[in-house]
């Protein structure tokens, strides 16, 4: 037996507690940002009421927020809220489900984190490019089963306790990911700066880089590379061209033309993936115009600049900085960047082992981030069966 989930909960329902709490009353204030995914949420921050009176969405303790717009909505960010000023302001872009008196808050939101009502929904979504959104009519009809609020809670209990063990397992599994990454790090950089070897070493001169060995020389980055950018904006972009078009990003798109032709080591000039994104490249290429474009190598081979650049660049971009990122790369700082030279062959030693061992920390990488995805798989799969009887769920 089926009923729709507007019979559960009232969608978008008035919040008379917010217009009669004071102007300068605490309210708790929840942007998008705020909405994570797997039921969790930010609730720590407090604005005045007086500051979003006009413009967001209000909602009350106990309801249930729900991203509409797409991807968030696909993220299933969606959870019940618990906060104590009693009564918030949350971006337009979420639907508010108020459960009635026979419903269970926690049921309903794992209803709208199971696999069907995220497929159907995504399926409906209304509007154009990357601003569709699920409506307040799809969210009131979807049909789901018509369960008295003890069953619901019994289900919700069950889910609790079965994916907070998911969760747990995941956040060891990202803990473990973390750690081998931080180790792939200092591996590439003792190897950069001391070789294979404990051979006599001298301090460099620059704090962020340390003790390098003695007889290596020290450079900078202007002396070992050119140093360019693209020509190409993201418009100029064909899904199926032959060539590959670095922007900047980890992942290249495709481009009918080219303007440069490697080896040459590529990194974002700005954005999100400033002193993050790194990419060795040989043939011909297009790059964005604001990614920069490093070749020409002079007393360096590729592989071992690329290594030492993407280990010790952030530091210089971020040097003096108390940012976590820096908004834009400046071409002096790439430019001025010392740089530690060995002989060639201590270069090709260097890279040659350095490959092998980062090789078997990818490994465990890969394996972690699978089990990541599996797990989530399974936690999704369990959610979508509990709520729609696929499994039985003993009774509280």
């Amino acid at each position: 037996m089926t009923t729709m989930l507007g019979r559960l909960a009232e969608v978008n329902p008035p919040v008379p507690e917010f217009e009669a709490a004071a102007s300068d009353a605490q309210v708790t204030f929840m942007p998008l940002e705020a909405c994570w995914a797997d039921g969790n949420a930010d609730f720590s921050r407090r604005v005045p009421k007086s500051v979003v009176s006009n413009g967001y969405t209000r909602f009350r303790d106990g309801d249930v927020l729900l991203p509409k717009i797409t991807p968030t909505f696909e993220a299933a960010r969606v959870f019940p809220t618990t906060i104590d000023t009693g009564i918030g302001a949350a971006t337009t872009e979420v639907h508010v489900l108020r459960t009635r008196p026979h419903a269970d808050a926690r049921f309903v939101a794992y209803i709208a984190r199971s696999q069907p009502f995220l497929q159907l929904g995504a399926a409906s979504l209304q509007g154009v490019g990357n601003l569709r959104r699920v409506t307040a009519d799809f969210v009131r009809t979807f049909p789901v089963a018509a369960l008295d609020r003890v069953r619901q809670a019994s289900i919700a209990d069950y889910l609790d306790r079965e994916t907070a063990q998911i969760d747990t397992l995941i956040a060891k599994q990202e803990q473990l990911i973390a750690t081998l990454r931080e180790r792939r790090v200092q591996m590439i950089a003792r190897g950069v700066t001391g070789g294979l070897n404990d051979a006599d070493h001298v301090d460099s001169g620059v704090p962020w880089l340390g003790p390098i060995k003695q007889s290596w020389s020290m450079l900078r980055v202007r002396h070992v590379v050119d140093i360019g950018t693209g020509y190409g904006d993201t418009v100029d972009a064909e899904p199926n061209g032959p060539y590959p078009f670095y922007v900047r990003s980890q992942v290249p798109l495709r481009s009918d033309d080219f303007d440069h032709e490697g080896p040459a080591v590529l990194t974002a000039g700005d954005g999100a993936g400033v002193a993050k994104v790194f990419h060795l490249v040989d043939g011909k290429f297009k790059a964005h115009q604001r990614v920069y474009v490093l070749g020409n190598f002079r007393h360096v081979t590729p592989k071992f600049f690329l290594a030492y650049f993407s280990t010790f660049f952030s530091r210089v971009a971020l040097d003096g900085s108390a940012k976590s990122t820096v908004d834009s790369v400046r071409r002096p700082m790439i430019a001025d960047m010392p740089i530690c030279v060995p002989t060639w062959d201590e270069q090709r030693e260097i890279t040659a082992h350095l490959d092998e061992r980062t090789a078997q920390i990818d490994t465990l990488i890969a394996k972690a981030e699978r089990f990541i995805e599996l797990s989530k798989e399974r936690r999704a799969a369990l959610i979508t069966a509990a709520v729609t009887g696929q499994i039985e769920v003993p009774a509280a």
